[in-house]
């Protein structure tokens, strides 16, 4: 008798897996690799800080001028995992991948003999690489959950056609899942065109005649209609609660004709990138050196991804599916996708790849996975072609996501790195206080009004008021929040259920480099160190504004960002003695400025920037020792205009003082300073 060997017995063995584990282990190392190295992103920081500030009780008040409905699904999970960035972002895991399981479920409910096409249109979806908003855990998570229960709706539904017992409870079952599934967030409500279709194919079982099948679809489909045009009415009726507009219905009153070629061009184009571009660009991983550690564990990820995804269709039989026509289920998986705009579209949103606008596309991701299984299942011939397809496609998207998450690791460390640097920096802030730059290098997961949230919960932790003393604003992104940079000019902003109330006098310029360290500026700064920034208008009007004296720089006990998000404090780098002596140099402590340095050079460490020398220069300069002030000033290395604007101010602050005039002159002849 033979002994099966090693590969056999792992085929043995995979056979009797069932699905959901294969969905869940790969949906674990599609987003779940990284999990203790994220935190919060986006709208999550505002969430967080009105959980902080008020706990989990009223977050109908949070979203009220919004979606007034979603305040009672966060009432309910903000109430568990609170603050917890892990815990967050492990939820947000756990209902990817239920929200996969029960699609999965679905489908084998309404193609009971199309197992493994419903399997891997589930594995489609868990790892649709168009979306790539997963790790804004706090929002997804839910929204996850959302999609869930509205899977549910279906399931309960085709339950109360096939099950001759309890078709009443199966009903209200399906019913009150769909009035969750919908009305809190109206994401999925597009999809709901799609349940007449899906109660055509389960009667079709019983009731092979059009005529009485058709008749009976549209009266299971009644109860479910209901609640759609309720909704429907409630959404228009009410949209003033929702900061979300229908603006579609003004577009067509205005410009009618242009209004619908343009919808025709755009539902076209996003279509194809919901089913066709976003798989393709998956590609796009390879495109980098691939010997760095990062990209070796980006293709051994790749491999598992493949080598899971093969052996997971290894349990079905080669000539299970072979006999089937696929032509119904493509043009499913198209109506759903082109069907799941709707919310958006009359939103007058734009659904593509770039970011932000990929938010969208997981509302599409059912229908471009039914879509893609179904053509996949069409075109190849050959179970092996279909089947390392399939591998191939899961493989490089579960890389795709990876990747995506290393971008949110990163993007977090620097945020956090940030906000420690401010706090070195500026120890305590005056109330009322507004911190404004033009942006920052991770401002893409970070808006300004997200970031209005840790500021607060830097320098404000404990407070319980909707008034907050702190506002954080990238002009990139917020234009309008400050409408005139004048002096002395009132700036008020709301968010959410926060307000701000300030002045323009009370602001402190700040630049962020994407290399360097937290840098405060003040009104003796060069505007000409932005000379080549888009929004140069901003920096000459902001700079002169920069009031220092809103820092507070001795305070009885320094504020520092909260360790349950930002961790322990690591001193042990060059920004942190950068931004120490930089605040002597606030205070005139020329000695201490010095002492920072000789400290830093000491551990080794040096700036990171040329700019990052400037304290140095100016504490010598105050001390008269413009020959060390020189030696510092011959080191830079970069001469343009922009890089030296900030020694030729302290350079000509030093024309007409006694002594040492050849040595002012030798500094601004080097540095190429305008006389």
């Amino acid at each position: 008798m033979r002994v099966p060997s090693f590969l056999e017995k792992i085929k043995l063995l995979s056979k009797k897996i069932p699905e959901p584990i294969y969905i869940f282990v790969l949906c674990l190392l599609t987003y779940g690799l990284l999990v203790p190295w994220l935190g919060f992103y986006l709208d999550d920081w505002y969430i967080i800080l009105f959980q902080k500030y008020f706990g989990a009780g009223d977050f109908s008040l949070f979203f009220e001028g919004d979606r007034p409905l979603f305040g009672y699904i966060y009432q309910f999970f903000m109430g568990i995992f609170r603050d917890s960035k892990l815990a967050w972002q492990i939820f947000a895991v756990i209902s990817h991948a239920l929200a996969s399981i029960v699609f999965w479920w679905l489908l084998v409910k309404i193609l009971p003999k199309r197992r493994k096409l419903a399997f891997v249109a589930s594995l489609f979806f868990m790892v649709y690489p168009g979306f790539k908003f997963h790790w804004f855990a706090v929002m997804y998570s839910q929204a996850y959950i959302l999609y869930t229960i509205y899977f549910f709706s279906y399931i309960f539904m085709i339950d109360a056609v096939r099950k001759e017992r309890g078709k009443f409870w199966f009903t209200l079952l399906a019913v009150i899942c769909l009035i969750i599934g919908i009305v809190p967030q109206e994401d999925f409500f597009g999809l709901e065109l799609i349940r007449p279709i899906v109660l055509w194919i389960v009667l079709s079982e019983t009731h092979p005649t059009i005529k009485e099948r058709l008749k009976l679809s549209l009266l299971k489909w009644i109860p479910y209609l209901i609640i759609v045009i309720g909704f429907t009415l409630y959404r228009v009726g009410f949209t003033s609660q929702y900061s979300y507009k229908i603006s579609l219905l003004d577009e067509l009153q205005t410009y009618p004709i242009q209004t619908i070629l343009r919808l025709i061009g755009e539902v076209f184009w996003s279509t194809l990138d919901a089913i066709v571009n976003s798989w393709t660009s998956t590609i796009q991983i390879l495109n980098r050196n691939l010997l760095t550690n990062f990209s070796i564990a980006l293709i051994l990820l790749v491999l598992v991804g493949i080598f899971l995804s093969i052996l997971s269709l290894n349990k079905y039989e080669k000539s299970e599916e072979q006999e089937h026509s696929n032509r119904w289920i493509i043009l499913i998986g198209l109506l759903a996708t082109i069907t799941s705009m709707i919310p958006f579209v009359v939103g007058s949103f734009k659904i593509n790849l770039d970011f932000p606008n990929n938010r969208y596309l997981y509302a599409m991701a059912p229908g471009a996975s039914l879509f893609l299984a179904g053509a996949i299942d069409s075109l190849l011939r050959s179970n092996r072609q279909k089947v390392i397809t399939i591998g191939l496609l899961i493989g490089f998207a579960m890389g795709s996501q990876f990747l995506t998450a290393r971008t949110f690791m990163l993007s977090w460390k620097a945020q956090q790195n940030f906000f420690w640097q401010m706090t070195w920096r500026m120890p305590d802030l005056k109330k009322n206080t507004i911190l404004i730059t033009e942006d920052l290098p991770f401002s893409q997961l970070f808006s300004g009004s997200s970031l209005t949230g840790p500021l607060n919960l830097s320098y404000a932790n404990g407070l319980n008021s909707h008034n907050i003393p702190y506002l954080f604003v990238v002009i990139a992104q917020q234009e309008n929040v400050i409408p005139d940079m004048r002096e002395d000019q009132p700036v008020e902003s709301n968010f959410r259920s926060f307000e701000f109330n300030g002045n323009t006098s009370s602001m402190i310029v700040f630049h962020q480099p994407s290399v360097g360290c937290f840098r405060v500026l003040s009104p003796s700064n060069s505007a000409g160190e932005f000379l080549y920034s888009r929004r140069m208008g901003f920096w000459n009007s902001a700079i002169p504004l920069s009031n220092l004296d809103q820092i507070i720089t001795n305070p009885e006990t320094p504020k520092v960002p909260p360790q349950e998000y930002f961790g322990r404090e690591n001193q042990d780098q060059w920004c942190f003695y950068f931004e120490k002596a930089d605040l002597a140099r606030q205070q005139q402590q020329w000695n201490e400025v010095i002492q920072w340095y000789g400290e830093a050079q000491e551990k080794g460490y040096k700036p990171l920037t040329d700019a990052e020398w400037l304290p140095l220069v100016d504490a010598y300069l105050n001390q008269n020792d413009l020959q060390k002030a020189l030696e510092i000033t011959n080191l830079i290395d970069d001469l343009d205009k922009t890089n030296t604007a900030g020694f030729c101010n302290l350079w000509s602050n030093q024309k007409g003082t006694p002594g040492n005039q050849q040595m002012v002159d030798d500094a601004l002849h080097f540095l190429r300073c305008k006389r």
